[in-house]
């Protein structure tokens, strides 16, 4: 420090001492008084409470600009070299935060980084995200399905000092990313085979599954990776309680850019945007886990008690960049099929049996219980309504519309299978190997079928398909609401990266629901309310009210209604 004669706020009422330490490249803070070490660790929660006499803070933008703000209220004992330090340190940061909200302005130009290859070219909105992740390093994008967020990811690694870079992707989706990127640009690809590391071959992207990522943490740990990028980070959402999300830590840790994307980053709670924002995208942006339950939750410590406002902060701080597509919004309509009893006598002494025990009062039975009645009430529900389902599909396919007819359970299928054969029904769902699902894909688009029959977990980053369809047959439902938007997102994308986001295809998406009043089609259609309110209030903060709903028991809910039912046919067969 220099002499008492160069300090600043001389003569002023100070509570501690504050210097630089260029060495170390932190700001020193110590010699507090009492009251003013415990506002100063209310402001910065990641200091530990029950420390005392020096705290040191790194010279990032935002940490800089809160600690002027604090020596605003809190004069320090500091040098004025080390005073102006901090004053510029903090401008910085808010010149950086205009300049941000300048890039994402609608007559913003941002410039073009790199080349990809003739005829190929990123929207302004896409050039806009360029240029906001260079500025930011790390950035959740969910942009809506369909405006292109691979193309923008490439566009990203075209920026320097991003290279190489690693792709994280579903498992079904390695190869579209490299036949993307390939035709897209001149960035050189490799994909990885297998979790046990080995010499990589030279490129500029090596694209990973997220089930790899556990064998790959020492190569993570050397740095060899400059960026990473996230497909589809709902894949993380349970943070690093799992091996591929501790891998994936690893790998964010040891990189200068990380780039998340997924239009439906939340499957069910709000909880989980905690879990990706903070260990993925920003640690700290949230603040610590049990103060983003406190202060955002409900007491449950999942259900988040404001979306809209937790949505908003997200995207005025260019944690979360979100972009809706401007054409005609999707066509829903719910139909009620018929279902058959016969499939339902089968199980159902089995089923009240469970339903019993799921009511139950011991803890362990009846949360063993629910899991199996979940499993059997879903995969009934959808055997009883199977044929009435595959019915409705062969009225489509016969009058020459094609549709992607969505289910989740193998007992289902066969049935579809059957009753649809004479239509060739193409399949892509977890029982096809990598190529099937190719080929199958590559058939339905170049017309061979009018029935691509989905799996509901299989949706995610498949595109093409909208080249050829535009109609979506939901024939079995899932607990969350975006798993039903994923498969939606298929057709519902605009079938070129040309051209502007006004721009987008006016014939509008048809969805379809087929529920049946039987099993666990009520209870998950009710529930879909609050699951989606979630969501749409974060993501989509500024699109109209929220519905707001509760579960607090669904599958009791479901075992309920069960046994009722069972009551109510009882009484009609003794009359």
């Amino acid at each position: 420090m220099n002499s008492l004669t160069d300090l600043g706020f001389l003569g002023t009422r100070t509570y501690g001492v504050m210097s630089y330490c260029a060495k170390t490249q932190h700001w020193v803070v110590e010699k507090l008084e009492a009251h003013v070490s415990l506002r100063l660790k209310s402001l910065f929660p990641r200091l530990n409470k029950t420390q005392v006499g020096s705290f040191t803070f790194p010279t990032n933008p935002d940490v800089c600009a809160d600690l002027f703000w604090f020596t605003q209220r809190y004069p320090m004992l500091m040098t004025a070299a080390d005073e102006a330090l901090l004053q510029r340190q903090s401008s910085t940061f808010h010149q950086e935060v205009s300049e941000r909200h300048r890039i994402t302005m609608p007559d913003y130009l941002p410039p073009q980084y790199g080349e990809l290859r003739p005829g190929c070219e990123l929207r302004g909105y896409q050039l806009q995200f360029v240029e906001l992740f260079r500025r930011t390093r790390s950035l959740l994008l969910g942009d809506d399905t369909g405006l292109g967020k691979t193309y923008e990811a490439i566009g990203a690694m075209l920026l320097p000092g991003t290279l190489p870079a690693a792709v994280v992707v579903q498992t079904n989706a390695g190869h579209q990313w490299e036949e993307k990127i390939q035709e897209f640009s001149y960035l050189r690809t490799h994909l990885i085979k297998g979790t046990t590391p080995y010499n990589l071959p030279e490129a500029d992207v090596y694209i990973f599954k997220y089930s790899q990522l556990a064998g790959w943490v020492e190569v993570f740990s050397k740095e060899f990776f400059k960026m990473c990028c996230f497909d589809e980070i709902q894949e993380l959402r349970h943070g690093k309680d799992t091996s591929k999300g501790a891998g994936a830590k690893v790998l964010v840790d040891h990189t200068h850019f990380q780039l998340s994307m997924s239009a439906t980053p939340i499957f069910n709670y709000g909880i989980e945007i905690f879990n990706i924002l903070d260990t993925y995208v920003r640690p700290g942006c949230l603040g610590m886990r049990h103060e983003f339950i406190r202060e955002w939750c409900e007491d449950d410590g999942k259900v988040v008690r404001d979306p809209k406002a937790l949505g908003t902060y997200l995207t005025e701080n260019h944690i979360v960049l979100r972009r809706l597509k401007k054409h005609p919004p999707v066509n829903r309509t719910i139909i009620e099929v018929p279902y058959e009893q016969a499939e339902v006598e089968k199980i159902e002494t089995l089923a009240k049996d469970l339903a019993l025990r799921t009511l139950s009062g011991n803890f362990h039975e009846s949360g063993q219980a629910a899991r199996e009645f979940d499993i059997w009430m879903r995969q009934v529900t959808g055997v009883a309504k199977a044929r009435a389902v595959a019915a409705y599909a062969r009225i489509y396919a016969e009058q020459g519309i094609p549709i992607i007819l969505a289910g989740w359970h193998r007992e289902v299928y066969e049935i579809w299978l059957k009753e649809l054969h004479d239509l060739n029904p193409l399949m892509y769902t977890g029982s096809e190997s990598i190529s099937q699902k190719r080929k199958a894909k590559a058939a339905f688009i170049s017309g061979q079928s009018n029935i691509f029959i989905l799996s509901l977990r299989s949706g995610a980053g498949i595109d093409g398909l909208q080249k050829r369809c535009s109609t979506v047959l939901i024939g079995e439902l899932d607990w969350s609401p975006q798993v039903h938007e994923q498969i939606i997102g298929r057709v519902d994308r605009d079938g070129s990266f040309l051209g502007n986001l006004e721009e987008m295809d006016e014939n509008p998406v048809q969805v379809v629901f087929l529920v049946t009043q039987y099993g666990s089609d009520p209870v998950i259609t009710d529930l879909l309310g609050l699951k989606d309110s979630q969501a749409l209030g974060i993501m989509n903060p500024n699109e109209g009210p929220v519905k707001k709903n509760y579960d607090s028991a669904r599958i009791k809910e479901m075992a309920k209604r069960y046994l009722e039912s069972l009551k109510e046919k009882s009484s009609r067969e003794a009359a």
